[in-house]
């Protein structure tokens, strides 16, 4: 195995499922969800997949080769190896046939119940499956009719289709050519029509009995196309007129397969280009990951934890991974993890100046969503999809401490094309609206995602403030300048659990030197006002009941140079630490 591919394998969780509600099917059910990510048909899903796939395409080869093999009498003293080689395989093809039938609804969750199982049946897969166990079957029920049907076993060749990507490249170019083919043909085929009309009744004036009919004359034409392999044409037109329309019928013959065979041809080639291109991007792709995941190690600023990259600039790739900008971009458009950010190297300067990426975790349509049942802290992340570095910001905390995390970070618009989300919106306080056709499916799963939250949860939105305002603001459902806890209005139940956590922000803030950065650190209580049900803050109180704290976090501080992030990075941390504790399962 060489290294891209291990690396790239490496790369691959245990198990995948993609489908959230199969996921959920199958919580507790670990045999299953082997079973059904092996059968999706998707072979770098996860190592168990990919592994699993990789035996299915052995037995599918080895099996072929045992029907070609087995012909031949002079390999008849193999004949035990053969029958071992066929009845194992096709105990092993039954048994994976039975469990497509039995999960088909969770292979294909679209499909369910019988629809499920007669559109596998029916599917060209389905029917190579189903042909090619049909001589064991019959076999098991005594009927002895395999030399009838032992050659249908050579359908299961066909199997292998599932796993090369150039099949599909087949049926996609023939596709991106279909309009362009057909009527290529249709034309070619009227006017070979015509012609054998013509020829017909120039042979009948004649009185040639060689065809006898339009029809004939048809089937001698296609014929002569193919070179007379099946010797239907052996008729040969007697009259001059005959001959020449048989002439220029035949020149008919080279454009009805060359002319389709050229588009199909210069289809394929540019499939087989786009798929070539894809995997460079791909692999790529690979060796941006490694860099960010080289990140920080045993960082004394963040007291020797590790922590990724929180951007790669344009800058870094090209000298250590030598990628053009086009190249990056292409990284970025084809990647679901990664976006482009412009930044400034300098806050006084009135443009950006540095081009970026980020990366993100993403599992869910709207971002990501990390659930440790052994903790009842959330960090929510409504701004991910906007500002920068607040990702890679919550998100360390949430992988350091064990936290449960909700990040949006997908864009999303109303049907207004008006952006939905971030730390205020209409659509947090309408419930009806927030489930109808005016927000994208994905801003209902974010906010659906959010009831898992219960009363005794402690929320933590994390947010980015302006710079021209405190290092750290903390807001909790009061309007501008309430600091104390109003029942029915703020959003935590009692002053003490903030109490402790700005204690703890207070304490460690003191170990930085701030003085090439700020004058002071300011740590500032509803300078803002969070009060009415259009913040989130608000709408998670409202829905679940739990203590939340929005926590804004100065701009300059996310997007500061390293030693200014990671140190208030470390600062978060501990106070996170020290407040609600180390809930890491790891």
């Amino acid at each position: 195995m060489n290294n891209t591919l291990r690396n790239k394998l490496n790369l691959l969780p245990f198990v995948k499922i993609d489908n959230k509600d199969v996921k959920k099917k199958l919580q507790n059910r670990p045999l299953t969800k082997i079973i059904v990510d092996i059968l999706d048909g998707d072979l770098w899903s996860s190592k168990v997949s990919f592994w699993g796939n990789s035996i299915l395409v052995f037995l599918i080869s080895i099996s072929a080769l045992e029907v070609v093999f087995s012909s031949d009498d002079s390999l008849s003293y193999y004949s035990d190896y053969f029958n071992l080689i066929y009845y194992t395989s096709s105990v092993l093809f039954l048994l994976e046939i039975i469990c497509r039938l039995s999960f088909a609804n969770l292979i294909n969750p679209n499909h369910h119940g019988i629809k499920g199982i007669l559109i596998y049946l029916f599917s060209f897969y389905g029917l190579v499956d189903i042909l090619s166990i049909i001589p064991f079957c019959t076999a098991l029920f005594g009927i002895n009719m395999f030399h009838f049907l032992g050659i249908i076993r050579i359908f299961r060749v066909w199997r292998i289709v599932r796993y090369i990507p150039a099949f599909s490249s087949i049926s996609s170019a023939f596709k991106s050519k279909s309009d362009e083919i057909l009527v290529t043909l249709l034309g070619v085929l009227l006017l070979s029509i015509t012609l054998s009309a013509f020829i017909f009744y120039a042979e009948l004036g004649m009185g040639s009995n060689d065809f006898r009919s339009i029809m004939d004359v048809f089937v001698w034409s296609l014929g002569k196309y193919t070179g007379d392999y099946g010797s239907i044409a052996e008729a040969t037109p007697v009259t001059l007129i005959g001959k020449f329309l048989a002439t220029l019928n035949g020149f008919l013959g080279l454009a009805l397969f060359a002319v389709p065979a050229g588009l199909l041809g210069s289809a394929f080639i540019e499939e087989l280009s786009e798929q070539k291109h894809k995997k460079n991007i791909n692999n790529r792709l690979i060796e941006v990951n490694y860099y960010f995941d080289s990140g920080y190690k045993n960082r004394l600023l963040l007291n020797k934890r590790k922590s990724n990259f929180r951007y790669l600039s344009f800058e870094a790739l090209q000298s250590r991974l030598i990628f053009s900008d086009d190249q990056i971009l292409e990284c970025v458009k084809e990647a679901d993890n990664l976006r482009f950010r412009a930044m400034k190297s300098n806050e006084k300067l009135k443009f950006s100046d540095i081009k970026i990426i980020e990366r993100y975790p993403k599992n869910t349509s709207y971002g990501c969503k990390l659930i440790n049942p052994k903790s009842n802290v959330y960090i929510v992340n409504p701004l991910g999809a906007i500002e920068r570095c607040i990702s890679h910001f919550s998100h360390t905390i949430v992988d350091i401490l064990g936290y449960n995390y909700i990040s949006r970070e997908i864009r999303l618009v109303d049907s207004d094309h008006e952006e939905i989300g971030g730390n205020k919106s209409k659509y947090y306080s309408d419930v009806d609206i927030s489930i109808s056709n005016k927000v994208p499916a994905s801003f209902v799963d974010f906010m659906s995602d959010l009831d898992i939250i219960k009363k005794d949860d402690i929320v933590i939105i994390l947010s980015s403030g302006a710079s021209n305002r405190g290092q750290y603001i903390f807001e909790y459902g009061n309007y501008k300048g309430v600091e104390e806890v109003i029942d029915g209005v703020s959003t935590i139940d009692t002053i003490e659990i903030l109490k402790s956590l700005k204690s703890g922000f207070e304490n460690n803030l003191k170990e930085i030197d701030s003085s090439n950065y700020f004058d002071n650190y300011a740590i500032e209580n509803h300078s803002i006002g969070n009060h009415d049900a259009d913040w989130l803050g608000k709408a998670i109180r409202q829905k679940t009941d739990a203590n939340v704290i929005t926590i804004y976090i100065n701009i300059d501080i996310l997007t500061g140079e390293d030693k200014l992030y990671f140190s208030n990075l470390n600062v978060v941390l501990n106070s996170f630490e020290n407040t609600f504790g180390n809930h890491n399962i790891n």
